[in-house]
């Protein structure tokens, strides 16, 4: 009996988790649409630092590549400036977070900042274009 006890306080703590975890769309382009959420880099830390991850969804029916930036600034000053990746995602996918290295851990900017939302997010996106197949396994 305490077993199940147990085990159903867990699933109600990992669902209040992901019911409050939810991610914020801010982008749509080309058929790819861009939402984030901000989390601790490490869970069980009081202070460790914030990290952004991503929810990339592909509704086109074919796959996508494109290079990817964040800044994220306060008061018109870049704080933070990720590397340029490129990332591909398949057809009708959806990737997210950190286990699919779409995520970039901030420690400039502070948890209460992210919390009373001082601070301007934008993701640079450039060569966005769909992957032909035929061409890319057909090259030696």
């Amino acid at each position: 009996m305490m077993k199940k006890i147990v085990m159903m306080l867990g699933l109600l703590f990992l669902f209040n988790l992901v019911a409050f975890s939810q991610y914020e769309k801010v982008k749509e382009q080309e058929g790819l649409e861009f939402s984030v959420r901000w989390v601790k880099q490490k869970w069980y830390k009081k202070n460790s630092p914030q990290m952004l991850t991503l929810q990339i969804k592909n509704s086109n029916e074919f796959p996508m590549m494109y290079d990817l930036q964040v800044e994220v600034f306060q008061n018109g000053v870049t704080v933070e400036s990720s590397e340029t990746k490129t990332y591909t995602i398949a057809e009708k996918t959806t990737l997210k977070g950190r286990l699919n290295g779409i995520s970039f851990v901030m420690e400039k900017i502070s948890a209460d900042d992210i919390k009373s939302k001082n601070y301007e997010l934008e993701l640079e996106l450039e060569n966005i274009k769909p992957i032909d197949l035929l061409e890319s396994t057909s090259k030696p």
